[in-house]
């Protein structure tokens, strides 16, 4: 079944307001959600990453104080400059404490170097874990994007087929509500609608191809065209006035026979049809 106004109005969170015209909605619905193809705006895009890398210059200040490493982080640097440095940092300092454990244990202390081996290791897991979160937080923003730009889109183009089945239904006068529910029934069993670049309304059987147009090859019929074909097959369509007179049987003319007696003098007979035989 389609939206009504007031389910439609609350999916976009709009309930509660009311709008005299078209034009009112769509500028209302347009301050709360960018179209589906609008690039994401550079604001957004810098909030996100900067809370990410927020998150990440964070941790890795932290870490370096683990292996003894006091970093002062440039936010003005791109992030990769500054990761870059400290490792950089962190590199030198390891590799003089570990020629310096080797200098004074002479051939070498394997305890002190597997000691090292096993800090150095650590900070590796840490960098892969920080990249790994990253990583993932970027994925699942890219997800959420996706959902939200399928949902305005769904939104529009449910908000697009209700205004345009209002447009077009012409239901005969007199049709009961059962009449109106069993004809959305088998309309929806059979078709289904889509939206094109210019929000256009496209309407296609299930399988997703358009419906073809038994007079003119080559062409498809509109939304209007085929809501009007099932809506007369199902005889719950009102049809046209002049149509139905011209589809009516005409009565019989009559005119009367005028017979002559015997004495000469025409005299009026009772009308009998046209093509009777005299």
């Amino acid at each position: 079944m389609p939206l009504n106004p007031e389910q439609l109005l609350k999916a976009v969170k709009l309930d509660g307001k009311t709008f005299e015209t078209e034009e009112e909605f769509v500028a209302e619905f347009s301050k709360q959600y960018a179209p589906v193809d609008a690039p994401i705006s550079e604001e957004k895009k810098q909030k996100v990453i900067g809370g990410l890398l927020g998150t990440l210059e964070t941790t890795l200040k932290r870490e370096t104080k683990e292996f003894g490493v006091e970093y002062e982080i440039d936010k003005k640097k791109p992030f990769q400059d500054t990761l870059a440095e400290v490792l950089g940092v962190i590199r030198e300092a390891k590799n003089t404490e570990f020629e310096a454990l080797k200098a004074s244990a002479g051939t070498g202390s394997t305890e002190a170097v597997a000691k090292l081996t096993s800090e150095v290791d650590k900070w590796k897991n840490k960098f892969n874990d920080e990249k790994a979160l990253r990583e993932q937080g970027v994925t699942q923003w890219q997800q959420k994007e996706q959902e939200y730009e399928g949902k305005i889109k769904n939104t529009k183009k449910e908000y697009i087929f209700t205004k345009e089945k209002e447009k077009y239904t012409k239901f005969k006068t007199g049709i009961t509500e059962l009449e109106k529910i069993g004809f959305d029934q088998v309309f929806n069993s059979k078709y289904k609608n889509d939206t094109d670049e210019n929000d256009g309304l496209i309407i296609t059987d299930l399988s997703g191809k358009q419906i073809p147009d038994p007079k003119v090859a080559g062409r498809f019929l509109s939304f209007a065209e085929v809501l009007e074909m099932e809506g007369k097959a199902q005889n719950v369509w009102e049809l046209n006035p002049h149509t139905a007179k011209n589809s009516q049987p005409q009565p019989t003319r009559t005119q009367p026979i005028v017979q002559t007696p015997d004495n000469g003098h025409p005299t009026r007979k009772i009308a009998q049809p046209i093509n009777a035989k005299v």
